[in-house]
């Protein structure tokens, strides 16, 4: 009955290695400029030890989107700090829930943002998804889609660019303007 045990440490250090290494050289190279043996050597493991874990340095990239993305989920799902019965006051407070969980990570997801589209894409999805009430919904935007994803994106990278401290919340708001106009 293994359902319950935690994963081995190891593993985790190893999979955290690996990923770190990752987005580091994503920084430093870009992601097409990288390969299995660059991230191998960054993470000091063998290859074969990457191809444990990964199938390639897709299925890598794949994951390690889909967790950060599955993290940020997670943290939405917890109670709002102040229940508010004002529903653009509730986006607000759980569209700066995200931007503090993208501020906590902030090397990965100012990285990644810039050299990544797909995570761009789906991050730029939650946030419509979260605030698109107040704006009658994302399907009437008169931007196209990637217009919307570039503009969040950037306001993203730029506020992560900033010097600390961020506020959350402004920046939740920024973007709750920016949806706003981006419907018209």
């Amino acid at each position: 009955m293994q359902r319950n045990r935690k994963p081995d440490p190891r593993i985790r250090r190893t999979n955290r290695f690996i990923r770190e290494a990752l987005i580091r050289l994503i920084d430093e190279k870009g992601y097409d400029a990288i390969t299995v043996l660059d991230i191998t050597g960054r993470a000091d493991i063998n290859r074969s030890t990457f191809y444990y874990h990964y199938r390639d340095k897709e299925e890598l990239l794949r994951q390690t989107v889909e967790d950060m993305l599955a993290m940020a989920e997670k943290e939405l799902l917890l109670p709002l700090r102040i229940p508010s019965h004002d529903p653009e006051e509730e986006r607000t407070q759980l569209l700066a829930r995200l931007m503090d969980h993208v501020d906590a990570n902030n090397d990965y997801y100012r990285i990644m943002l810039s050299h990544i589209p797909q995570l761009g894409r789906r991050l730029s999805a939650m946030i419509q998804q979260l605030a698109s009430p107040c704006s009658g919904g994302s399907a009437s935007s008169k931007l196209p889609v990637k217009s919307r994803d570039d503009i969040w994106v950037d306001a993203i990278v730029r506020w992560l660019n900033e010097p600390p401290p961020r506020s959350s919340e402004a920046m939740a708001r920024r973007l709750l303007r920016l949806l706003k106009a981006a419907n018209g």
